[in-house]
């Protein structure tokens, strides 16, 4: 995580501004490996593997982040620590669900191919790479990084947000970017301020949610007034061209 993301996370409870402590970092102190960020209201997401991860139940599936750090972590977190993960009720099951699918698909098969850059532009036609140049974007469902190394290639300050493990292949796949920031989080509970992006794209990803206009509203809402707002959606129907 480096300090231009650090800046714009905000609590997915609450919106409040966050607190960071280190655990570890890079060499250079550009980037924390491993660390924690607390709010005032009590809520409190472990950094692990340079990514913070924005979900309630966080901690419960990164044991081995609990183990090394539990002297380190917040009262919050030690409180939460390796206790079992709650009932879920149908919404939380089927995001669970669309959640452990897209971590598996997009984790075991993430080697990036030399036409995604096509696909990418074709996808947000007729926007162009000058759209996109010296703007902060956010990548809404960035899966193992795809459309953000392009959207990077740009000249964009970009953010990834994934709800899956397929996070951490976006992360090996673009670490080699530093406009590139990526953060674990649920659509749902974003962890930004409204008003905080120029523009924002999401592709193949609104219609797995239980409730896509919702999330739609929810992204809208990211957006400075004058920016741009990229979707797009499976169809129903197929037009079959003889």
């Amino acid at each position: 995580m480096r300090s231009t993301l650090r800046d714009l996370l905000r609590c997915p409870a609450c919106r409040g501004r966050l607190e960071s402590a280190v655990f570890s970092e890079s060499v250079d102190g550009a980037e924390v490996i491993e660390g924690e960020l607390t709010c005032a209201c009590g809520a409190s997401y472990p950094v692990v593997e340079t990514i913070p991860r924005m979900l309630p139940d966080a901690y419960e599936h990164f044991p081995e982040f609990v183990r090394r750090h539990r002297g380190r972590l917040s009262v919050s977190a030690a409180r939460r620590a390796g206790r079992p993960l709650a009932e879920q009720g149908r919404e939380s099951h089927l995001l669970a669900r669309t959640q452990r699918s897209f971590g598996y698909q997009w984790t075991a098969f993430s080697e990036m191919v030399c036409d995604f850059r096509d696909n990418f532009w074709n996808y947000l036609h007729p926007a162009t790479p000058e759209c996109f140049r010296g703007r902060l974007g956010l990548d809404a469902g960035c899966g193992f990084g795809r459309h953000i190394y392009h959207a990077a290639l740009c000249g964009a300050e970009m953010v990834g947000l994934d709800f899956s493990r397929a996070i951490d292949s976006a992360r090996r796949n673009t670490c080699h970017l530093p406009n590139i920031h990526l953060v674990q989080a649920d659509l749902y509970l974003p962890p930004f301020a409204d008003g905080t992006f120029d523009f924002i794209y999401s592709l193949g990803v609104l219609h797995h949610l239980p409730d896509p206009a919702r999330g739609a509203r929810i992204l809208a809402a990211l957006l400075k007034s004058d920016g741009s707002i990229f979707v797009w959606l499976y169809s129903s129907k197929r037009r079959v061209v003889n």
